[in-house]
């Protein structure tokens, strides 16, 4: 299990590496709802308690600087057990769980202190965040699009070419990728859905997603 999350009760632990099979993937998104999200990132479902939450967590699986993602249940420090009810996200730069202003439980001083104390001696550190910066866009219309992709199934044969494409030529602009897949596939729509599988890296911050958006090979 992942060292910092040692004594917390979660409802998943360490995603295995990505090797899930189309078989396994098309299982995975057939027991998506509306209120809880799976991705390659995720050992299981993650449950988004509200909108705002969901929001969160799809741009979460969609940000290639996240490497997991883990709901925390509550937080155990000496005797005191502090409810969390949100995610962990494990970046690049560190270990963070994510309280939603306006959206977190209520807690009391000393709750506050457990819960900050607990985090703290697993090298987890918490970030506050405002709803209006979970909506800022283009972030956040660019992951809703992307995530009406999960249960694209594009053919094995123009996925293939567009990983080949991405592995030789480097990244990528969708409208550069047209020309390697079949001329009655959307490259549009193959390369969303491989962001939700953790296949490829769409760039979401910079522009609305359209023909220059940047494609690149999961790093």
């Amino acid at each position: 299990m992942n060292p910092t999350s040692a004594a917390l009760k979660m409802f998943s632990a360490k995603p295995p590496p990505f090797a899930e099979t189309d078989s396994t993937m098309r299982m995975i998104r057939h027991r998506q709802h509306s209120n809880i999200v799976v991705s390659p990132k995720t050992n299981t479902a993650i449950p988004a308690p509200t909108p705002i939450h969901r929001d969160l967590l799809i741009q979460s699986v969609l940000d290639p600087h996240v490497r997991s993602i883990e709901f925390v249940h509550q937080v155990v420090h000496g005797r005191q057990t502090v409810d969390a009810k949100s995610v962990v996200l494990h970046r690049d730069d560190g270990h963070y769980l994510i309280d939603v202003v306006g959206a977190r439980p209520h807690r009391n001083t000393e709750e506050e202190e457990a819960l900050e104390l607990g985090l703290r001696a697993r090298g987890i550190q918490r970030l506050e965040m405002d709803p209006d910066d979970i909506r800022r866009e283009p972030r956040f219309g660019n992951a809703r699009r992307i995530w009406e992709h999960r249960n694209y199934h594009p053919a094995v044969r123009d996925r293939e070419r567009i990983m080949d494409a991405l592995y030789e030529r480097g990244p990528q602009r969708i409208y550069e990728l047209e020309d390697v897949v079949r001329a009655s596939s959307d490259a549009t729509s193959i390369v969303c859905s491989l962001a939700c599988e953790d296949a490829v890296e769409l760039d979401i911050d910079s522009m609305a997603l359209g023909p220059d958006t940047i494609v690149r090979n999961r790093r």
